[in-house]
């Protein structure tokens, strides 16, 4: 089991399957990504901890995405007030999730826990504007860093509506001290390894011995970038350039791309294409039609031509076409837990 997690709790757009969303998980801190109807119910069944997430992030105002929010959110207050936690969620999200998210709770009468610092309507925290930077090229929104280093910054999205995708980075590891190195230079067991391993320089044997010399390569910080409704993602390719793993929406399959297109998503074959221009390491499918029925179904003898399994099939055969192993390309089921593994 690896320390870094994506639990998808929903996957499709519509019924039958539970409605989008996923939670990054990281070294006991989660993020949950997306919040459709029924996202409290599949949080439960999932075994995240709700005490665990510190924020929330909705990739568009689609109802598939944000319906299930003022439930959710209500919940995770709860149960950060039980556990005696400083009780506050950091929600991010385009333009018109902060009245969004104020008027359902204000006309469902939902009740947030208590914060005696702030005389707003149920904890009501001040809201802020982020405003984009540039990166090759390309916008990006810089939005919060956590206790463990772990950075998440949100890449534009074209779908009729304001979409964006999160990338989460992890910082880069400072490599070991390497023991043949120490050894070579005489310093093995010496007390003059703990200087070098916190980064500074050293005398020995009247020669000048820097952390560089006798350190293993750092070790890369793993990126996830999950990404919401697209058409297209190719304003987002820069910065999710060499991900660990992308997910991606397929809506739809290949032959049926211009409606894909025309309703704002995408298929098989243009997730492997924008994956690979990225040079991501792996590539997971989700958000699918009502059309295509789940692996659950599957007792019900029913044709692959209506089952997700033709999209994961379509998009191997991209992937192959293109020069990728099968492995390249996975695909989102509820509640289904994806390991992202450190390169060694």
């Amino acid at each position: 089991m690896s320390d870094l997690q994506v639990t998808c709790l929903g996957t499709a757009s519509q019924q039958p399957r539970a409605l989008n969303s996923c939670v990054y998980r990281n070294k006991g801190i989660s993020y949950l990504v997306d919040c459709g109807e029924g996202t409290q119910a599949q949080l439960t069944a999932s075994g995240v901890r709700p005490s665990s997430i510190k924020t929330v992030l909705i990739t568009h105002l689609h109802g598939d995405h944000c319906f299930g929010l003022p439930d959710t959110g209500s919940l995770l207050e709860a149960v950060k007030k039980v556990k005696y936690e400083y009780p506050t969620i950091e929600v991010y999200g385009p333009v018109g999730l902060r009245r969004y998210l104020r008027v359902a709770l204000q006309l469902s009468r939902s009740r947030l826990a208590s914060n005696d610092d702030f005389e707003r309507y149920y904890n009501e925290l001040p809201g802020r504007q982020i405003y984009p930077t540039d990166y090759h090229g390309q916008n990006i929104w810089k939005l919060c860093k956590d206790s463990n280093n772990v950075t998440v910054t949100a890449v534009e999205l074209l779908h009729h509506a304001p979409s964006f995708g999160y990338v989460f980075e992890e910082p880069s590891i400072i490599g070991l001290l390497d023991k043949e190195r120490l050894e070579q230079l005489g310093l093995k067991n010496s007390p003059l390894c703990g200087k070098l391993a916190r980064g500074n320089e050293v005398e020995h044997n009247g020669r000048i011995i820097k952390p560089c010399d006798v350190q293993r390569p750092e070790v890369k910080g793993r990126k996830v970038a999950v990404l919401g409704d697209s058409r297209d993602s190719n304003l987002a390719s820069n910065y999710c350039h060499a991900a660990d793993l992308i997910m991606h929406e397929a809506t739809l399959e290949n032959d049926m791309e211009s409606t894909a297109i025309e309703h704002g998503h995408s298929t098989p074959r243009m997730a492997v294409e924008f994956a690979r221009r990225c040079g991501a390491k792996k590539l997971v499918l989700n958000h699918f039609s009502q059309r295509y029925r789940s692996e659950k179904d599957e007792k019900y003898n029913l044709e692959e031509s209506i089952t997700d399994k033709i999209l994961l099939k379509q998009a191997i055969q991209c992937a192959l076409e293109l020069g990728e192993s099968e492995n390249f390309v996975d695909i989102a089921r509820d509640l289904k837990v994806i390991d992202v593994i450190r390169a060694k």
